[in-house]
């Protein structure tokens, strides 16, 4: 930051000098008349309450036991109402530029784990017989997160105080979470419930996934002066995302990748003074919206025998092309506190 304010230094110098000479009165005239619009740098730590969730689906049809076709489901919940601390660098020109841009890198990591569990529900369905739920069960999370993006934007019209325009960019985010305790129940041969709650601050399972996220979009912008502004915007995302499930208990591995569609929206309101010059505190607050959706082909593999199959040994069984479905949907309420200069 230290080198971004020397060399700015440096251009503003460098321009001063080289400037043509003016009238004493003239210049203090163009100076007071004239807004603004060179190149504007901000910082902005903030703190941001994430909602929302990522689903893990898989839906299969095939031989269930003895003859019997039906369709096994089963669908993993895992939360994601973490709260994340982060930091944004911003650039660009100043509002008062008619075409103004900017380009803005953000980084954010959780810093607190979810408050809500993983649920974990299995389903099958037989034609003409049973059909309904045959398990259910809870576990506690632990999450580790990157999250980060890059965008650009650039005002292509205006009208008055309105500012429409493009923005493009894209967004990264990795999840690891970890799964401890065991609690729900699962239907007995007599298809009664049992319930338990098991291995109590044991590591059960994992779950990680990556998303990079590409997106493109628009945004329109009502500037009240300098400062202070309101924004809406919206972008069409292509997530490319990775996963890996890891049955710790039934030493099983499920890794899968794929591209998807999302969507990302965003309302912010920013609070500044209407000064043109010098250092100036601003308050932001936003909230953001986002969906992705992919359907990938998972890869299972048991680096260790399966409990479930006591009748054979499964170390080393690879089972390929299984279709899952992944769906997340997120919010996020941000405040941000900064300065621009």
């Amino acid at each position: 930051m230290k080198k971004l304010l020397v060399l700015a230094t440096f251009v503003c110098a460098a321009a001063v000098a080289t400037a043509p000479a003016q009238e004493p009165t003239a210049v203090a005239s163009t100076n007071t008349a004239r807004p603004h619009s060179g190149i504007n740098i901000s910082i902005s730590p903030f703190i941001q309450q994430g909602f929302g969730y990522t689903k893990w689906i898989m839906e299969v049809r095939g031989l269930i036991d003895s003859g019997i076709i039906g369709t096994v489901k089963s669908e993993l919940d895992y939360p994601l109402n973490s709260v994340n601390g982060g930091l944004e660098l911003r650039i660009g020109s100043g509002p008062s530029a008619y075409k103004d841009w900017s380009i803005a890198l953000s980084v954010s990591t959780d810093l607190k784990d979810p408050t809500h569990v993983m649920k974990d529900y299995d389903w099958i369905f037989i034609p003409g017989g049973f059909n309904g739920g045959i398990s259910y069960t809870e576990s506690s999370v632990k999450m580790t997160s990157l999250q980060g993006s890059l965008q650009g934007q650039l005002t292509l019209a205006r009208s008055g105080k309105s500012r429409f325009g493009m923005l493009a960019g894209v967004r990264y985010q990795h999840f690891d979470q970890k799964l401890y305790d065991l609690a729900g129940w699962q239907l007995d041969s007599a298809n009664e419930r049992f319930y338990f709650d098991v291995y109590q601050d044991t590591l059960v399972g994992t779950y990680k996934i990556t998303y990079t996220m590409p997106n493109i979009g628009l945004f329109y912008r009502l500037q009240f002066n300098e400062g202070s502004s309101v924004e809406l915007n919206g972008a069409f995302m292509v997530p490319f995302m990775s996963d890996e499930d890891d049955h710790v208990l039934r030493n099983r591995l499920a890794t899968a990748s794929s591209s998807g569609t999302g969507y990302f929206g965003e309302i912010k309101v920013r609070l500044s003074s209407s000064k043109t010059r010098g250092k100036r505190p601003f308050v932001e607050l936003s909230g953001q919206l986002m969906g992705i959706d992919a359907r990938p082909k998972q890869t299972i593999y048991w680096y260790g025998d399966d409990p479930i199959t006591p009748e054979f040994n499964d170390t080393g069984s690879r089972l390929p092309g299984i279709p899952h479905h992944v769906i997340s949907k997120q919010q996020f309420l941000t405040t941000k506190v900064g300065v621009m200069f």
